[in-house]
């Protein structure tokens, strides 16, 4: 149930885009700011996704890129977890499905995005 609803949104999300794309989420007032960077100055891992996204579905793949490398890394991972959770997939790589969703990944995942939020604000 979880699932269909967060897919729905996230489709939901989407098309708005889609639909507002001649609206620039950087000059428009229809998209929320990033409550965090307006407290602190300091961007978070999701600054400039709806930016990215945006360039994304206009076709600006590499202004998508730049203003949110790592949603691009995270967006790739959640399709490959995707891809192995098909039933088949699942059962034709388990080892893989596994390590993939594993703790250990868990963790690395973790600090990757600590990582990237820390390295966003120094350079």
């Amino acid at each position: 149930m979880f699932i269909i609803l967060g897919l729905a949104a996230v489709v939901g999300l989407v098309l708005v885009l889609k639909f507002y794309q001649q609206h620039n989420p950087e000059e428009s007032s229809i998209f929320p700011k990033c409550a965090f960077f307006q407290l602190t100055g300091w961007k978070c891992p999701g600054c400039g996704s709806q930016r990215a996204v945006h360039y994304f579905l206009t076709g600006e793949f590499s202004k998508s890129f730049f203003q949110n490398p790592g949603l691009w890394v995270m967006s790739s991972y959640i399709i490959v977890v995707l891809i192995l959770k098909i039933p088949y997939m699942k059962y034709r790589f388990p080892k893989l499905s596994r390590e993939i969703t594993g703790l250990t990944a868990c963790y690395i995942l973790f600090f990757s995005i600590i990582a990237y939020w820390i390295l966003r604000n120094v350079f």
